[in-house]
């Protein structure tokens, strides 16, 4: 089983994500080298994974999580990106999402290889001051 460990890509609000599916970071959806094996990134809370579906019917993102402190969990843990479409997913709350090495685990059903993936952090750091 080959696990994919993401980096995340720190940008500021004003520089915003330019053509994200070039970015150094971004992965190919056929890293992992075989259906359902896991993926992983560094969380902090403000953490979001960012996926371009490009084959076949798309691509499901399913999320591992925790219980809450209630003993509930999360009630949605996959999210579908149809077919040439962009999709965003976060940010994820430590407590409900991260192992205990602080990474958020998630698996894709399908895998194309054209298909991209990207974890992107944004930080309070900008021209605007905000």
């Amino acid at each position: 089983m080959a696990t994919v460990t993401m980096d995340v890509r720190e940008l500021t609000r004003p520089v915003g994500v330019v053509n994200w599916v070039l970015d150094a970071e971004t992965e190919d959806g056929d890293a992992a080298g075989a259906i359902m094996d896991p993926w992983l990134f560094p969380n902090d809370g403000k953490t979001f994974i960012l996926v371009y579906a490009d084959g076949g019917a798309g691509d499901t993102l399913t999320f591992t999580t925790l219980n809450d402190k209630y003993g509930r969990a999360p009630a949605v843990t996959t999210f579908v990106v149809a077919t040439g479409l962009t999709g965003m997913v976060g940010p994820f709350a430590p407590a409900l999402w991260n192992n205990a090495a602080g990474q958020v685990q998630f698996h894709l059903t399908a895998e194309h290889n054209a298909s991209k993936l990207l974890a992107v952090r944004i930080v309070n750091e900008g021209l605007n001051g905000v």
